[in-house]
């Protein structure tokens, strides 16, 4: 195995052994030849497709921007055009919605998808193909910040009343879902506890408005402050104001109107290609630390299934 092969293992299972919701992993693929990989099921009631679609569309979330979503994982799709011999066209929308709507109506036909994405599409189609979860920054989980402006007097939640909160689409885990949970688990109504709620798109839209003074209060992720430095966020401007819980990372999916047996291939070959997202710095030539992608299983995602107050899944 080579070294680079042996950190990818070593950061993850690391992970793995000091967090008890994290991924079960393995080895990443050796020079000598591919690994098979093992995916999680599908129930034995689903039926998929058997022609492939041309060209396979391909929706990435929207977390940071569209424009910065299409430039992180264009590279990646390239490589896998060229590994596959398909042709991938990837989209990204504008909102979380659209990619859920996307993937259940067929107008997706794999996506990468925000964890509660997952979970809204799997509540929704049981068919739904979980393929893979990323590694980012050497971990299967992010964090969720609240941040505020540096000079903000705010120093605990009390200090808050009466401020502007900022939150995403309800499609959003660290921008909606968690936050939200925080809030009823302290007690706080938000649409009395703030002077104003304010929705926005996206994390940049949110994190430019809290720079602006149009917000007080803004939920978010670990993984923003690159992207938003890029986009023009002074983030020297901003503080974690409360770190809330981790939530797993985002996951390849495919949607009912791919075939399995190209589903399974897709995720295959990208996991095969983990030894080069540990070559390229940052991850396939972006600012997205992306460190490659590890076998997962559904239990991974029932913590935002609880927070939704759905059962868990097998």
């Amino acid at each position: 195995m080579n070294w680079g092969c042996r950190a990818l293992l070593l950061i993850v299972t690391c992970t793995a052994c000091s967090d008890p919701t994290a991924v079960e992993v393995f080895e990443a693929p050796a020079t000598s030849g591919p690994v098979p990989v093992s995916f999680p099921p599908v129930p034995e009631t689903c039926s998929y497709p058997l022609q492939l679609p041309d060209p396979v569309i391909v929706m990435a979330t929207p977390a940071a921007s569209q424009k910065q979503a299409l430039e992180a994982n264009g590279p990646l799709f390239e490589r896998l055009s060229r590994k596959t011999g398909l042709r991938f066209e990837l989209q990204v929308p504008a909102t979380y919605a659209e990619l859920e709507d996307a993937l259940l109506s067929g107008k997706a036909h794999l996506a990468i998808a925000s964890p509660l994405n997952y979970v809204e599409v799997k509540l929704r189609d049981p068919c739904s193909q979980l393929l893979l979860t990323s590694v980012s920054a050497g971990f299967a989980h992010y964090s969720a910040y609240f941040l505020v402006r540096t000079e903000s007097p705010y120093s605990a939640m009390e200090d808050m009343r009466g401020a502007r909160l900022a939150l995403l689409g309800p499609e959003s885990a660290s921008g909606s879902l968690y936050p939200l949970a925080y809030f009823r688990r302290v007690g706080i109504d938000p649409d009395t506890f703030f002077s104003s709620v304010t929705r926005f798109p996206n994390h940049l839209a949110a994190l430019h408005a809290l720079q602006d003074s149009q917000v007080d209060l803004v939920p978010t992720y670990s993984g923003i402050f690159a992207p938003a430095r890029r986009d023009g966020v002074q983030m020297n401007r901003l503080r974690v104001f409360s770190v809330l819980e981790r939530i797993p990372n985002d996951v390849l999916v495919a949607s009912r109107f791919f075939p399995r047996e190209a589903a399974l291939e897709v995720a295959q070959t990208l996991y095969e290609l983990n030894p080069e997202f540990i070559a390229v710095s940052r991850g396939m030539g972006s600012d997205i630390d992306l460190n490659g992608w590890i076998k997962t299983k559904e239990s991974l995602y029932n913590p935002l299934r609880l927070l939704l107050g759905v059962e868990e899944l097998p």
